[in-house]
């Protein structure tokens, strides 16, 4: 799953020209990510190595990534 999610990143990044910082995903593939890390491995731990939040929706069908714009990414555009 964790390389599924780097080419969802990668591609991303090509296409937009900048980082996502939100993974959608639902509870089955939560699953699979968590068996790419160490046992015990908890949900904020994974964000901060991914460098993203992590969203967990029934309507994920397919794990994606989007760019939110936050408060800083405001200020920074104006």
């Amino acid at each position: 799953m964790i390389s599924f999610i780097n080419r969802l990143v990668f591609d991303f990044e090509n296409s937009h020209g900048c980082r996502p910082n939100t993974l959608y995903l639902n509870c089955e593939h939560l699953d699979r990510l968590q068996d790419d890390f160490e046992a015990g491995t908890d949900i904020q731990a994974i964000a901060r190595l991914l460098e993203m939040e992590i969203i967990i929706s029934r309507e994920a069908v397919h794990p994606h990534v989007v760019r939110v714009s936050t408060v800083n990414d405001i200020q920074q555009a104006c």
